[in-house]
Order: C-alpha cells, then sequence, then structure tokens
C-alpha cells in the first residue's frame, strides 16, 4: 500500500477556491477542480475507487452553493511549519515555468499534480476512533491560462 501512495497523479480542469500561497482558516492549501473532460472524469472516477477521492456536483464559490456542468474534486495540503519538509505554499508555475505567486480568478485553466499518503487508524483529537486510508496531498499546480485575481469596487 505504501508503494501505491508514492504515485504522482494530474488532473486539468478549471480552478475555483484557490488558496496556494497563504493556508486557510483550517491550515489548508488548496483548489476546487472542475472537470468537464470526460477523460478527466474517468480518470477521477477511478481515482475515486481506487483511492477515495470524493467527487462533488457542485461546490460552495463566494459563500453560495453553484452547480456547473462539471463534477468537482478538492485538493488540498496541510500546512506544516516546522520539520524536515515544512510545506509553507503550493509552488504555481505557467506553461513556461515561471513562478505565478499572486492570487488567481475563479475559473483558471489549470492542472493540479498531487499524491495520496497512506494514514493508519487511530484515534482524534475529540476521542472518536477513525479508520486507516489514503489522503490526498497537493503538491504542485500549472496554470494554462493565468487570470489574475481582482478585488470587488
Amino acid at each position: 500500500m505504501a508503494e501505491k501512495a508514492k504515485q504522482q497523479f494530474q488532473l486539468t480542469g478549471k480552478g475555483y477556491n484557490i488558496t496556494l500561497r497563504k493556508a486557510d482558516q483550517f491550515g489548508k492549501f488548496k483548489v476546487d477542480l472542475e472537470l468537464t473532460d470526460p477523460a478527466q472524469i474517468a480518470a477521477a472516477e477511478k481515482l475515486s475507487r481506487e483511492y477515495g477521492l470524493k467527487i462533488k456536483d457542485e461546490i460552495g464559490v463566494a459563500g453560495s452553493k453553484e452547480k456547473r456542468k462539471g463534477v468537482f474534486v478538492t485538493l488540498s495540503a496541510k500546512e506544516v511549519k516546522d520539520g524536515q519538509f515544512p510545506v509553507t505554499f503550493v509552488p504555481a508555475s505557467d506553461d513556461s515555468g515561471n513562478e505565478i505567486t499572486d492570487f488567481m480568478q475563479h475559473g483558471a485553466d489549470l492542472t493540479a499534480s498531487f499524491r495520496f499518503y497512506v494514514y493508519k487508524p487511530g484515534v482524534g483529537k475529540d476521542g472518536v476512533p477513525y479508520k486507516g486510508g489514503f489522503g490526498v496531498q497537493l503538491d504542485s499546480v500549472r496554470v494554462h491560462e493565468y487570470t489574475p485575481y481582482k478585488q470587488a469596487s
């Protein structure tokens, strides 16, 4: 099972709720990825069967639930400030390899690279036991069509 978790995967779609440079209130970097291409949806369904990747038919954008023409997967990385391998942001670049450090607008065309990690059964902070399984770790994002974030005026 550990070997299986070392594989790198990619999915391509439109990004929403993109937080790659600063962790959200839960200490996570994430992107909600809308998949509309049938091949990408099939790949996500296979990852769902093998690893338990959750597929949704709607997401929350700007405080409201939205249903679109595709399906959604949420890919995330937990912020780690200490230790041998700190994660303080998720790298993003354009197709030429130039680093993107700005916030991105909803609907950016991107490819997310990620892997699954194995976690063992245990007991949570609240004392509730949980089963072992796979979690997702977002590693990087390549942006095909970059639209800088614009503040509402």
